[in-house]
C-alpha cells in the first residue's frame, strides 16, 4: 500500500503527521534547491548568504553557527566544501588557536554575478517547488 502526503494525516494523528510532513517538505526543498544551485548546495548558499550578514569582519564558525542554527561542526563541514571549491578561505585567529574566520574568495564574487543572471530563474525555482508541493 502506497501512502501520499496528503493521505498521511487520514492515517495518524495530525500532530504526528504534521511532523513528518515537515521533513518531507524540507527534503525536496534542499533536493530542488540542490538541483537548481549548479556549483553549491542549498546548505552551502545558505551559508554563503549568512556569511553576508557581517559585512565589517569574517565571521568564525562559531559565529556562523549561531547565525545559521546549527552546530559549529556542521559549519565548518560546509566550510571545507567551499573551501576545495575555491569560494571560501579560511583564515586562522592570530589571538585563537582553535578559531578561525572566513574569508569570500574572488572566485565567490564571480558566481555571484553569474547568479545576478539567473535571479529572475530564482522565481521560477519557487514556483516549482510550490508546484511539486502541491502535486505531492
Amino acid at each position: 500500500m502506497s501512502i501520499k502526503n496528503n493521505e498521511v494525516l487520514n492515517y495518524m494523528p495530525p500532530q504526528y503527521g504534521l511532523f513528518g510532513l515537515l521533513f518531507a517538505f524540507m527534503n525536496r526543498l534542499q533536493a530542488t534547491g540542490d538541483k537548481f544551485y549548479e556549483e553549491i548546495t542549498c546548505k552551502q548558499f545558505f551559508l554563503l548568504a549568512c556569511m553576508n550578514l557581517y559585512p565589517d569582519q569574517a565571521p568564525t564558525a562559531n559565529e556562523m553557527a549561531e547565525t545559521m542554527g546549527c552546530s559549529r561542526q556542521n559549519v565548518k563541514e560546509i566550510l571545507n566544501s567551499l573551501c576545495k571549491k575555491d569560494l571560501v578561505v579560511l583564515v586562522q585567529d592570530p589571538n585563537e588557536n582553535a578559531s578561525s574566520e572566513s574569508t569570500l574568495q574572488r572566485k565567490l564574487r564571480l558566481y555571484h554575478r553569474n547568479m545576478q543572471k539567473k535571479k529572475s530563474s530564482l522565481w521560477n525555482f519557487y514556483t516549482k517547488i510550490f508546484l511539486m508541493m502541491k502535486s505531492g
